[in-house]
């Protein structure tokens, strides 16, 4: 919806945001975390 630039992963069910080690996405300070890039519960 922000125009960050996303990645198709099967195995992670589909396309995922593509974040940096901090997880911000291509978008400035718009951040992403939990399911939305494949962090799943122990």
């Amino acid at each position: 919806m922000v125009g960050a630039k996303t990645k198709y992963i099967a195995e992670l069910g589909g396309f995922v945001p593509i974040v940096d080690d901090h997880h911000q996405t291509s978008v400035d300070s718009i951040f992403v975390c939990g399911d939305a890039v494949g962090i799943e519960e122990a």
